[in-house]
């Protein structure tokens, strides 16, 4: 018999007596919790005071009502038998199909949760219907004034809502994707659980939880370059919840199984008890690993160790029908993997977090030259053999994208070989957009590539980098005084007036996308009156000083460049009328949004994770993982739709080191150029 009621619960330790019929089982403070507050719900549901009757016959049919009978993982299945839970593993899907209804429960009531619900009843009533109907594209700017319309008080209670520890947890997402119904349980308060996570889906289309925090916290834009929350984990935490809803809706609003690139999305930034429940957590769910019979090509098996169940699965995509090597973009530089014996090539799942560099941007190229599936051999679960061609070799590389590295990269920018504006041969992008392009993976607004309207962003993004303080490169580094901070960003600010009056003079056309000439002297002028109180503040001084700057101009810059509309459009700076002591030309509010949802993101991962290059090739720039290092070679790959780094090895194999965005890739797609790539190609064995 299949229940009509699910439950489930995230992993505690287990302290607590539960009594089953005349048997005692140990349960979680959480779960104790959750059954004592259903006991309670179904309590008034038989015996509801006389002011409630009325009501609960209404809701005597709702399938959010609390049931009789009802299933929970924790205590059905024995958490200490590796072999049960295996097969109760193998029976999960249908467990959750054949369910009358699942509810999740979130937790305990808290302060933020009725304002919490009251914000996803205006949603639900007000936008919910009208962006199902007209598709979000449409209706953006209407979600994006009702959010931004939103009091503080309520961003920070949804906020809190998407922090709860159910969203981070790999095992729920079989259950919102395969149950008929699913509810919400927080303390006391029933309510219907996919308008929350289709809520939550928007928010990460748009990329706004970094800035819905920063407006949770102070309302209005951060007056220095923001990497680290001042609460632990709040922006990594609300991120990554956000970013798995918004994967697990697109998978539902299609009505099919999420690919093996989707789930693991979402399965790497999930915790899990056990390290093999990042693969056995999803295996229902993935596409590519469902047989025509319905049931995983691979089965749970808790015996196994970690590092073999993680080679096994990665093996079945690689080999599966539709010759997938998705998995690369997963893999971590073996420096930072967890599982050091895993093959370079396969991920490590167990990091909390994938590093994905790349932005499909040769898609068109790989397509072009290779129009069927890629051939794919795993050898020994050891090594991969693919097809491919060395496409440049690294030269140069720029670690910590902070004050020294920022000038470095300008200068590397304003040296690149290329036609200047005034030349004839010039018929590629220049040196200030091949820039601008490469920070932003050249995409801005779900756009890409990118329109030249977010070109107009690159004196904020410059901002940034000059002014971020450095990271220790080793132990040895020492933090410096506020005085040599100073030093290095008043030199930063001689250098970069220097290099930007070449760019202008190099590419005329550009001066709009680079800061004025006039206002960069003044600011530097005045930050070298400035006497330095702190290192922070005087990062700050600088940053203020550079934002308000490029801020106040940006308008007038878009006019000069034609881009006039577009800018309002995207920051909706037409319909604003700023007050006199403003010191923004248009809605702090709005910009905010623009800024965090298409530059903040990229700008904390180079912090975390990224570098720049420079190659032989004298016209390309790209970003890639921080492990990277001159002598790396860059190849195309078959089936790979960015470009890859390997590491040549002394016995001729090579080490994969992730996947990159190179910006400049020149590629003219003539049957002429495509032969030369075809004679290149040749077979690659990777370990």
């Amino acid at each position: 018999m299949y229940p009509i009621y699910e439950v489930r619960l995230t992993e505690e330790p287990r302290c607590f007596p539960v009594h089953i019929g005349g048997r005692i089982l140990r349960a979680t403070r959480n779960l104790r919790a959750m059954l004592r507050q259903l006991r309670e719900i179904q309590h008034v549901q038989k015996h509801p005071p006389a002011e409630l009757a009325a009501k609960l016959l209404e809701l005597r049919n709702n399938p959010l009502r609390c049931r009789e009978l009802i299933w929970i993982d924790a205590l059905c299945i024995d958490q200490d038998d590796l072999k049960e839970r295996a097969a109760q593993v193998a029976l999960m899907s249908l467990i959750y199909k054949r369910a009358k209804n699942c509810t999740v429960w979130l937790g305990q009531i808290d302060q933020h949760t009725n304002t919490a619900m009251d914000l996803l009843d205006d949603f639900s009533v007000h936008l919910r219907d009208r962006l199902s109907q007209d598709g979000f594209t449409k209706s953006r700017p209407e979600f994006m004034r009702w959010i931004f319309n939103l009091p503080s008080e309520s961003i920070a209670a949804l906020l809190a809502l998407f922090r709860r520890t159910w969203f981070s947890r790999v095992w729920v997402r079989q259950e919102i994707f395969l149950s008929q119904e699913v509810g919400g349980l927080c303390g006391t308060v029933l309510f219907r659980f996919l308008p929350l996570i289709e809520l939550g889906s928007i928010i990460n289309s748009t990329h706004l939880s970094t800035s819905l925090i920063s407006i949770a916290r102070n309302g209005g834009i951060p007056t220095a370059p923001t990497f680290t929350s001042p609460e632990p984990g709040l922006v990594e935490d609300v991120s990554r919840n956000i970013l798995n809803m918004g994967t697990l809706v697109n998978a539902i609003s299609y009505n099919r199984l999420p690919s093996f690139r989707d789930a693991m999305v979402m399965a790497m930034g999930c915790a899990s008890t056990d390290p093999r429940d990042k693969i056995y957590g999803v295996l229902s769910l993935i596409s590519e690993f469902q047989s025509e019979a319905g049931t995983p090509v691979i089965d749970a098996d808790y015996t196994l160790p970690v590092e073999r169940v993680y080679v096994k699965a990665t093996a079945a995509i690689a080999t599966c029908a539709e010759k997938s090597l998705d998995f690369l973009e997963f893999c971590h530089p073996r420096q930072l993997k967890t599982l050091k014996s895993l093959p370079s090539w396969c991920p490590d799942y167990a990091c909390s977090n994938p590093i994905v560099h790349g932005s499909d941007a040769i898609a068109h190229l790989v397509e072009s030259l290779w129009p069927s599936r890629p051939r794919i051999n795993v050898v020994r679960d050891s090594l991969l053999e693919v097809d491919g061609f060395r496409y440049d070799v690294i030269t140069q590389t720029y670690t910590n994208l902070t004050t020294p590295d920022a000038i470095q990269i300008l200068k590397l920018v304003a040296g690149l070989k290329l036609e200047d504006s005034g030349s004839p041969k010039r018929n590629r992008p220049g040196r200030v957009e091949l820039l601008w392009r490469l920070l932003l993976k050249d995409k801005f607004s779900s756009q890409a590539p990118a329109h030249p309207v977010a070109g107009l962003f690159l004196p904020q993004m410059i901002a940034t980098l000059i002014t971020t303080p450095g990271v220790p490169r080793d132990e040895a580094d020492q933090p410096v005084s506020a005085m040599e901070r100073k030093l290095e960003i008043q030199e930063a600010l001689e250098q970069l007036y220097i290099i930007t009056a070449e760019l202008i003079d190099l590419e005329a056309d550009a001066s709009p996308f680079l800061f004025d000439l006039e206002a960069l002297q003044a600011i530097i002028e005045e930050f070298k009156a400035t006497e330095p109180v702190s290192y922070d503040d005087i990062s700050q001084n600088a940053y203020s000083k550079l934002l308000e700057s490029s801020l106040s101009s940006m308008r007038r810059q878009a006019v000069y460049a034609g881009l006039s509309s577009e800018l309002d459009a995207v920051i909706g700076a037409g319909a604003y009328v700023a007050s006199p002591d403003s010191k923004f030309p248009f809605d702090p509010k709005m910009f905010l949004g623009t800024w965090a949802s298409n530059v903040l993101p990229v700008l904390v991962g180079y912090r975390a994770d990224s570098l720049i290059f420079a190659s032989q090739r004298s016209t390309t720039l790209g970003m890639g993982c921080k492990t990277t290092m001159p002598g790396d070679e860059i190849w195309i790959i078959h089936g790979v739709t960015d470009p890859v780094i390997l590491r040549h090895l002394e016995n001729g194999n090579y080490e994969f080191c992730g996947k990159v965005h190179v910006q400049g890739i020149v590629y003219d797609d003539t049957a002429e150029e495509r032969e030369h790539w075809l004679t290149m190609t040749q077979k690659v064995t990777i370990q």
